[in-house]
C-alpha cells in the first residue's frame, strides 16, 4: 500500500514538472516572437526588423544566391558526355578544347543574369525600406493629429460648459449652448474619424514590418526635417548612375546583343579531344581484351533549315527593343525624379507658411476667448477660432510628415535608399 502511495506521489510530482515545462515554453515563445511590450522601435529598427520578417525579402535573396551558382557553374564550363556501350567496362575523358566564343557568351550571360538578380535584390531592399519609411511617418502623423482631435474636443467641452454657467446666469442666449452642443458633436466626430484613421496606419506600419497585429510596441517620435539641398540636376544624375530599374535594363540589354552575337556565328563550331580505355567481350565473364583510343572531334553544322537566320532577325528585333524599353525607362525616371522634387519645394516652403499660419490662429483663439468672456462676441465666433487653430495645427503637422515622407521618396527614385 505504501509503495503505491509512493507512486502516485512520484506521477503527482511528474505532472507539476511536465506542466511547469509547458508552461516555460509557451513563456519562451512568446517572448521570443513577440515585440515587449511598450517597447519603442526606431526607424532604423523597423527597417531591420522589416529585414528580417518579410518573406518577399527572403525570396529574393535566395534567388540571388541561386544566381550566383548558376554563374559559378558558367565559370567552372563543366560539359558531360553519356556513352552506351554493351558488355564492357571503359574509362572515357572528354574535354572541349575551343568552342569558337560559344561558352564565353554563356558565362556572360550568366554574368549579367547574376547582375540582375543582385539588382533585383537591391530593388527589394530599397523597397522595403520606403514602405516602412512612408508608414512610420504616416503612423505618427496620425497619431498627432489624434492627439490635435483629442485636445480640440477637450476645448470645445469646455466652451459648452462655459456656455451653459453664462446661459444659467442669463448672461449669454440659449443660442450659444445649442451652438456649442453642435460644436462638441462634430469635433467627436473627428475625434473618432481620427482614431479609425490611426489604427488603420498602425496596421499598415505593421504589415510593412511584416509583424502580426496582436503584437504591441511604439516607435520614437522623432522626423527628419533638415533642408533638401540638392539640386534638380544632382538628383537626375544620380538616378541615371544608381537606379536599379537602369542596371537591370542595362544587362538585359547585354543578353539580347550577346544572343545576337550567338546567332551571328552561323556555324557553331566546336573542337574537342576524346580518350578512352575499355576493357570488353563479348559475353562474360569479359575476355581478357583491352582496347585504347583517341582523338579530335571538329563538330560542323551543314544545314538547319534556315533557322539560324530566323534566329538573327528575332535577335536583332529583341535587341531593338530592349533599347526601346532603356529609353522609355529613363524618360519615366526623369518624370518621376522632376515631379517628387517640385513637390519637395512646395513642401519646404508649405511648413513655414503653415507655421505662420499656426502662429495667428493661436493668437487669434486667444482675442476670441477674451472677447466671449467679457461679453463682446458669440460662442459662434469662439467655435470659428477654435476650428481655425486645430486647422492650422493640423496642416502644420501634415506639412512635416509630407515632406518627411518626399524625402524618402526622392531618395528611393535616385537609387539611394533611405538609410544605411
Amino acid at each position: 500500500m505504501a509503495k503505491l502511495q509512493r507512486k502516485l506521489k512520484l506521477g503527482v510530482i511528474m505532472k507539476i514538472i511536465y506542466s511547469v515545462l509547458i508552461i516555460f515554453s509557451f513563456l519562451y515563445y512568446f517572448n521570443g516572437n513577440v515585440c515587449a511590450g511598450g517597447e519603442t522601435l526606431s526607424l532604423e529598427q523597423c527597417i531591420k526588423l522589416a529585414f528580417e520578417h518579410k518573406p518577399g525579402f527572403r525570396i529574393v535573396q535566395h534567388n540571388m544566391i541561386s544566381a550566383d551558382w548558376t554563374l559559378k557553374k558558367a565559370y567552372a564550363g563543366s560539359n558531360s558526355s553519356d556513352p552506351d556501350n554493351n558488355y564492357s567496362a571503359f574509362l572515357s575523358l572528354e574535354q572541349y578544347i575551343y568552342d569558337f566564343g560559344r561558352s564565353r557568351r554563356e558565362t556572360l550571360k550568366a554574368k549579367e543574369s547574376n547582375a540582375i538578380s543582385l539588382a533585383s535584390f537591391e530593388a527589394k531592399k530599397q523597397e522595403i525600406i520606403y514602405n516602412v519609411t512612408q508608414t512610420y511617418y504616416s503612423y505618427l502623423k496620425a497619431k498627432h493629429i489624434k492627439e490635435l482631435n483629442s485636445e480640440s474636443l477637450k476645448k470645445a467641452q469646455q466652451y459648452l460648459f462655459r456656455a451653459k454657467g453664462f446661459y444659467e446666469v442669463g448672461t449669454k442666449p440659449r443660442i450659444d449652448v445649442t451652438r456649442a452642443e453642435v460644436d462638441v458633436a462634430n469635433t467627436q466626430l473627428a475625434d473618432l474619424k481620427a482614431q479609425n484613421s490611426l489604427k488603420l496606419a498602425r496596421l499598415e506600419l505593421i504589415n510593412a514590418i511584416g509583424l502580426k497585429p496582436q503584437e504591441y510596441f511604439e516607435v520614437e517620435d522623432r522626423v527628419e526635417t533638415s533642408s533638401f539641398d540638392i539640386s534638380l540636376e544632382q538628383c537626375m544624375k544620380t538616378a541615371f548612375s544608381f537606379r536599379v530599374d537602369l542596371k537591370q535594363q542595362g544587362s538585359n540589354l547585354k543578353i539580347a546583343q550577346i544572343n545576337l552575337d550567338s546567332a551571328r556565328n552561323f556555324y557553331n563550331l566546336s573542337l574537342s579531344a576524346r580518350t578512352n580505355l575499355a576493357y570488353c567481350g563479348q559475353e562474360f565473364p569479359l575476355q581478357n581484351t583491352w582496347s585504347w583510343g583517341a582523338g579530335l572531334n571538329f563538330s560542323v553544322p551543314v544545314f538547319n533549315g534556315f533557322s539560324k537566320w530566323l534566329d538573327i532577325k528575332s535577335a536583332k528585333e529583341n535587341l531593338s527593343s530592349e533599347i526601346i524599353k532603356k529609353e522609355e525607362i529613363e524618360s519615366s525616371v526623369g518624370y518621376e525624379i522632376e515631379q517628387i522634387y517640385l513637390s519637395i519645394k512646395e513642401l519646404q516652403e508649405s511648413i513655414e507658411v503653415a507655421k505662420k499660419s499656426l502662429i495667428q490662429a493661436q493668437e487669434n483663439l486667444l482675442l476670441a476667448e477674451g472677447r466671449y468672456i467679457s461679453g463682446v462676441s458669440s460662442m459662434i465666433e469662439l467655435a470659428d477660432a477654435r476650428v481655425l487653430l486645430k486647422s492650422a495645427q493640423v496642416n502644420f503637422t501634415q506639412s512635416i510628415y509630407d515632406y518627411a515622407i518626399a524625402v524618402a521618396k526622392i531618395k528611393k527614385s535616385m537609387g539611394v535608399g533611405i538609410v544605411k
